[in-house]
């Protein structure tokens, strides 16, 4: 699993843990709670408006806390969890309002403390810990739709479907979602689809009087892109099997291949499922609404600075209130959408309503612009 991967998906065991902790203790409240905290940072003279903010930053993380503190013991062992810790608290800002400043000094041991009131939003914290859980959900459980190609011959068919049998009962004890149809895979969470072909032929021979009858059945399943149909894996095998029965032998043979093929072919799609979940990607994002040049400018910023995948951002054109950006990201569009929703990202900079996703294509319109331009 890849470094993105890893860190992706221990940001979300954080963020679901915490709302299973809030669930069982009862404590989970969907009104703003208000709360005092306070931060401090050592300072070096001169230096005391750097440690200000510092101070500052450190408070809001205590406001956090103190609403789901008691809870991050619960995954205090998950690795590098200082880092995942530091990610979840450097968007506090985003569940915090009414900020007010109750006091604030410096120490004679050299530090710098501030003292806040501030209510937190709870909801808005569940509901982002309940958008990451989908996604978790979605990272550890691939979806695929499994189909057999269209161009079989009508006589190799009933092994192929006798194969897709098989490679659906193994796909769901392992944790795959199975889509019921293709158009599944127009969801806004696309899937991955598993095209079967097989292949039976069957020889004879004399020996001593006795005819032989040698039956060969190859099976190939061939991972493919659900928007572009290209294929990404392939898994195949091939057996041998004397018989004179045909349907006895198609059962024997689809069993056997469906055992050689199956642990590369779990593995394969894995591998196809994450990096088509974290691979990078060009993405073209439309955006109405903008009031002016400088605000469409300052979406730049934002998304490269708070959407983690985001490797570039640039504004391509602004004209008539519509900015065109081309975006280097590193996932799906939906995720870069999710994050986008999250209520942080919202209420800390802008507010936005989905008017079309379509494969790298993303459409939306601004509601309220919240961050200073």
């Amino acid at each position: 699993m890849s470094d993105i991967a890893m860190k992706v998906q221990k940001l979300y065991y954080i963020y679901f843990t915490l709302f299973l902790g809030l669930l069982c203790t009862g404590t989970l409240s969907f009104a703003g709670q208000k709360v005092t905290a306070r931060g401090l940072s050592f300072f070096e003279p001169g230096r005391e408006l750097i440690a200000r903010e510092k101070a500052l930053d450190e408070a809001k993380r205590a406001a956090i806390e103190q609403v789901i503190g008691a809870h991050i013991s619960s995954v205090s062992l998950v690795e590098n969890f200082q880092l995942v810790q530091d990610q979840i608290f450097s968007r506090s800002s985003g569940y915090l309002k009414n900020i007010r400043i109750l006091n604030e000094k410096k120490t004679s041991l050299g530090t710098y403390e501030v003292t806040i009131e501030a209510e937190v939003e709870v909801s808005a914290l569940v509901n982002d810990i309940e958008r990451f859980q989908n996604i978790l959900n979605l990272q550890n459980n691939p979806r695929v739709y499994i189909r057999i190609n269209p161009s079989l011959q009508p006589d190799h068919k009933p092994a192929a479907i006798k194969v897709k049998t098989l490679l659906t009962d193994r796909l769901q004890q392992a944790g795959f979602i199975l889509l019921a149809s293709p158009s599944g895979i127009d969801a806004p969470c696309p899937g991955l689809i598993l095209d079967l072909s097989t292949e039976i032929s069957s020889t004879t021979s004399q020996y001593q009087d006795i005819t032989i009858t040698l039956n060969e059945l190859s099976c190939s399943a061939s991972i493919i892109r659900s928007s572009d149909n290209k294929i990404l894996a392939t898994a195949t095998a091939t057996v041998s099997l004397p018989g004179e029965n045909r349907l006895q032998v198609m059962e024997r043979g689809a069993q056997k291949c469906v055992s050689r093929i199956w642990k590369t072919l779990r593995q394969k799609l894995l591998s196809v499922w994450e990096q088509e979940l974290y691979g990078p990607r060009e993405l073209t994002m439309t955006v109405h609404c903008l009031h002016n040049y400088n605000e469409a400018r300052q979406i730049c910023k934002i998304i490269k600075a708070d959407i983690a995948g985001v490797q570039n951002a640039r504004l391509l054109k602004f004209k008539r209130k519509t900015g065109v950006y081309v975006i280097q990201y590193k996932g799906w569009p939906e995720f870069f959408i999710n994050e986008m929703s999250m209520s942080y990202f919202q209420n800390k900079h802008f507010s936005f309503t989905i008017e079309n996703i379509d494969n790298n294509k993303i459409v939306i319109k601004i509601n309220k612009f919240v961050c200073k331009k």
